[in-house]
């Protein structure tokens, strides 16, 4: 870099120069002017000169020293672990600096050393013990000594110190007083002269003459103190430390609040100045022309130096971070600021670095996580989009940019996002949350939870930071729950209703045989009783319905194909649907077995074949479809339009669609709510899918439904594949035997109107009943009963004993007892259990006297 070529430094040293000499030769001019000048102001006069240039060689000396502390203040370590940090700098500063150095130190404000360029042999730091302090105001260093360097060893010598309060750290320089002797006697006294600086106590600190007597003592009361104190400088006639009469010049010096006394012994002031009035003259020409070539050529050593140290700190400026001076291996002061700027170019490099490195890693973690991270100007138009944005909704970064936030909100959630914007907009600092939604590239709608923080007052980001998070699968599991649990409200209730009706139902279709099986009825009464037992018959499989939705119901599962399956109801199904439909079955290859009950297979078909048949008035087909599918983990498990839950696994899928009018989203939701249905009143209970809801949860299975307003519909529902083979069902052989005996049984029953009934039942089958309310009285008829007891028939929830409990009490003196239990109820532990037991056996309620005969001649006889 070319730097344009300047005078202002040489001519201001020259100028400076000249102002040094000009006094000297106006001095010799007024002197050869005036012949006989008086000698007694000559010689104060040149004391004093002597003692300004004393105090200035002083001054440049502690000048020097401050420049290398406030350079060093930067530059060192504030806290103990910088220990050997600093202690290497000091070292290396103390070797490259002049030799008036005896020492540097560094300590915290609190006196702890963090860092010496000289310790003990072991390695241990020697703190600096000097007492005695002035300060100076001007630049706030502190003065001590002179003293001995570490209390009470070491050389005498004068510290130096600075502070920074604000890092808490203080600098030290130490001068010995030799070095400071011979730095101050060189040069610039004559022989005879005598010099003195004392402190503003009025200790010694240097003396030209029999220094070791003087150094460090206290001349307070001493002629030439009270002179010169409190004065910044004059001449005097003054008695010296000596007891000698001498003219005495005095100056106190500005970077050491210390006062400087050069003076000579009359005798000799005199005679000198009339030996050196004439010699002064052509000397004093020949200095100032020496002076002005010093000047100039100084003046060119010391530009050269910096013109290269400017031109190293407008690179720096300029963002070139990599370029070190050249000038930091100088040994003087430009080289420490070639070295201060090479120290701030690592610095901002390091800086730089970090900055970068730390850039890299926020990015890369806003680019990664899942959430959603946007910056929108204060109109709404957005100025980043993070990258999830991106792959949650499918747009393109230039597509995202290119709107505004209204784009992509719903309509009707749009007035509530439009009214969080507005209350951050107006107050930076403050934040505000929200739910959501937002469209998909798809054109679906995904939700999302949001908080909005206004950041204007952020420098670099200065607008409003939305953070939204995906929801949408949280949101439909909690859908799920809900209506989850109110299904198993409804549930629990329906199976309570079920049980006491259940009661009921057996009396009256009990009841109604009976009188059906009079021969005085005449037909109208025959008709009657007739309706009676098809309206019982319809209210037990309403029961059933009820039963089968709660989840209550007895299942009898087994290994099954869902092809045969399909294959045996077809010809029913055929029949019930009518003629204007089709049915369109497509049987899967290599289709897994599935475990279920037969029975409420065949319930499920026909209650989604006849949903299908509603959904069709003008005709249509009905599909049937059976295939196998796999769902894994990483593909989601949120399955057909109403999202329901399905665990990764193998399945074997059975679907049931038709080509009818389709339902809408609110319909959807609720199309597996019992007694919900969408035809007119009176043409259907609402239980036919709620049914197939329950059958299939009490299977293990899961249920899904697709469909649209036009579209048709259609439900999948997803049985766990099983490994086992399925057989063939084989039916059931015709009983022979009649349903009627003579065997001795225990009837068990807390319902009256049951108990009577079924008590009415077997003695018109000739059986022999003993009759018991409750499981106590049961026990005393058993125990009266010295004769053979072959059946026991009971109800399973009783009060104070159970079922279960009466039969374990029995057969405790009567082991090989047969039973038979009955129940309103399916949803016991004890009938879950007895069902998986050969030896036990179970009839529902409500039964006919038909069912009832059947199921005790089956259990005698298979007893025999």
């Amino acid at each position: 870099m070319n730097l344009p070529r300047t005078y202002g430094l040489r001519l201001r040293l020259i100028a400076l120069v000249l102002a040094a000499v000009a006094p000297f030769v106006f001095l010799i001019a007024m002197v050869a002017r005036q012949h006989r000048f008086n000698e007694r102001s000559v010689a104060e006069e040149r004391a004093l000169d002597q003692a300004v240039a004393l105090a200035d060689r002083l001054d440049s000396r502690f000048g020097s020293i401050e420049t290398v502390l406030l350079t060093l203040i930067h530059s060192v370590g504030s806290k103990p672990a910088d220990s050997l940090f600093n202690d290497g700098l000091l070292r290396k500063v103390a070797a490259e600096l002049p030799r008036e150095f005896a020492h540097f130190a560094v300590t915290t404000s609190s006196g702890m050393s963090i860092g010496t360029s000289a310790t003990l042999p072991d390695g241990r730091r020697r703190r600096i013990m000097i007492p005695g302090t002035q300060k100076d105001t001007a630049l706030g260093f502190v003065i001590q000594g002179p003293a001995p360097l570490y209390g009470t060893e070491g050389t005498p010598a004068i510290a130096i110190s600075y502070e920074d309060t604000a890092l808490k750290v203080r600098v030290s320089g130490l001068l010995t007083v030799a070095r400071l002797q011979r730095e101050l006697s060189r040069g610039i006294l004559p022989a005879a002269a005598i010099a003195t600086i004392i402190d503003k106590r009025g200790m010694v600190v240097y003396r030209s003459r029999q220094p070791d007597r003087w150094l460090g003592k206290n001349v307070s009361d001493s002629a030439i103190f009270a002179v010169s104190k409190g004065k910044s400088a004059g001449t005097a006639a003054v008695r010296d430390l000596d007891a000698g009469d001498m003219f005495s010049g005095f100056v106190t010096a500005r970077h050491v609040p210390w006062i400087v006394h050069v003076g000579s012994q009359q005798s000799l002031a005199f005679a000198k100045e009339r030996a050196d009035f004439w010699r002064a003259i052509w000397i004093g020409g020949i200095a100032l022309l020496l002076a002005i070539f010093l000047a100039w050529t100084q003046a060119t050593r010391i530009i050269m130096p910096m013109r290269t140290v400017v031109r190293d700190a407008l690179l720096l400026s300029k963002g070139d971070l990599s370029h070190r001076s050249s000038r930091a291996s100088a040994e003087d002061e430009i080289g420490i600021l070639g070295q201060t700027l090479n120290t701030m170019a690592e610095a901002l490099e390091k800086r730089e670095d970090a900055l970068r490195r730390s850039e890299m890693r926020f990015r890369a973690i806003i680019e990664n996580v899942n959430d959603i991270i946007i910056i929108l100007n204060t109109d709404g138009t957005r100025r980043y989009a993070s990258p999830a944005m991106s792959r949650i909704l499918g747009y393109t970064e230039e597509e995202l940019l290119a709107g505004t936030t209204q784009d992509l909100v719903h309509p009707d959630d749009w007035p509530a996002v439009r009214e969080l914007i507005g209350q951050v907009r107006g107050s930076p600092g403050t934040s505000v949350s929200g739910q959501a939604r937002s469209r998909h590239k798809d054109g679906s709608w995904r939700i999302f939870d949001g908080v909005l923080s206004n950041l204007t007052d952020v420098p670099g980001i200065e607008g409003i930071v939305i953070n939204l998070r995906d929801v949408t699968e949280q949101s439909t599991l909690e859908e799920e729950l809900r209506q989850a649990q109110k299904m198993e409200s409804v549930g629990q209730l329906a199976g309570g209703v079920a049980h006491d009706f259940n009661n009921l139902l057996t009396v009256i279709a009990g009841r109604t045989d009976f009188l059906l099986g009079s021969s005085n009825l005449d037909s109208e009464q025959q008709t009657d009783l007739g309706e009676i037992k098809r309206a019982a018959e319809r209210a037990a499989e309403l029961t059933r319905q009820l039963l089968a939705f709660s989840r209550k119901q007895l299942l009898q599962p087994r290994v099954l194909d869902l092809n045969r399956a399909m294959g045996e109801v077809e010809p029913m199904l055929r029949r019930l649907i009518g003629e204007d439909m089709q049915i369109r079955i497509i049987a899967g290859d290599r289709l897994g077995n599935v475990t279920a009950d037969p029975g409420q297979l065949q319930q499920i078909l026909l209650n989604l074949a006849l949903n299908a048949r509603d959904a069709m008035p003008s005709g249509g087909t009905i599909t049937l479809q059976t295939a196998n599918q796999t769902i894994r983990g990483g593909e989601g498990t949120a399955v057909g339009g109403n999202s329901t839950h399905i665990d990764p696994g193998e399945y074997v899928v059975l679907q049931v669609s038709d080509t009818g009018m389709g339902m809408d989203e609110s319909t959807r939701r609720r199309i597996f709510e019992p007694f919900f249905t969408t035809k007119g009143q009176g043409r259907g209970t609402g239980l036919g899918l709620s049914t197939v809801y329950g059958i299939v949860k009490q299977s293990g299975a899961a249920i899904s439904v697709v469909s649209a307003p036009g579209a048709g519909a259609t439900f999948s529902v997803y049985f766990p594949r099983t490994d086992g083979f399925a057989l063939a069902q084989s039916a059931e052989r015709d009983v022979a035997s009649p349903l009627s005996g003579t065997e001795t049984i225990l009837l068990v029953e807390d319902e009256p109107a049951v108990r009577n009934l079924v008590e009415r039942v077997l003695n018109s089958r000739g059986y022999q009943v003993l009759s018991a309310g409750h499981g106590g009285d049961a026990l005393q008829l058993a125990q009266a009963r010295k004769g053979e007891i072959a059946l026991v028939l009971t109800d399973i929830v009783m009060p104070a004993m159970s079922g279960r409990e009466l039969v374990d009490a029995l057969r405790s003196t009567r082991p090989d007892v047969r039973v038979l239990y009955m129940s309103g109820y399916t949803d016991d532990e004890i009938v879950r259990r007895g069902l998986h037991d050969p030896s036990m056996s179970f009839i529902q309620k409500p039964f006919t006297a038909e069912n009832l005969a059947l199921q005790v001649r089956k259990v005698l006889d298979a007893a025999a």
